[in-house]
């Protein structure tokens, strides 16, 4: 079973994707911002990381710098409204494995679109 850790200070939305993975057979963390996040990634390992990029104290980008998914070998999903091709840019540089304009993509899509990530 592939644990995913979701990084979403909304919330509804960041239960609503807990649900949603749980339903999909994952084991799901939830963190609100990113300096939790740190803690967690020390905690445990994850096969895959649905991270957005606006959060309240420390930034996904910011989280991405510190965290390096390369070293660690988990896929990161970027999922945010944010639209910010220097930023968009080094998360990639950083090993992000999909950038996803979060209003654009329903829930069940999104599903897709990480089990397809984790497959390969």
């Amino acid at each position: 079973m592939s644990k995913i850790l979701v990084i979403e200070d909304h919330d509804g939305i960041r239960e609503a994707y807990e649900l949603l993975f749980i339903k999909e057979g994952y084991e799901v963390d939830t963190v609100d911002d990113g300096g939790p996040a740190l803690e967690k990634v020390k905690e445990a390992e994850y096969d895959l990381i649905l991270l957005d990029m606006m959060l309240p104290e420390l930034s996904g980008i910011e989280f991405l710098r510190q965290f390096k998914p390369v070293e660690h070998q988990t896929k990161v999903v970027v999922f945010s409204n944010l639209e910010n091709e220097d930023i968009t840019k080094e998360a990639m540089s950083l090993g992000v494995s999909k950038y996803i304009r979060k209003a654009t993509v329903p829930p069940k899509e999104m599903a897709e679109i990480v089990a397809g990530v984790l497959a390969g």
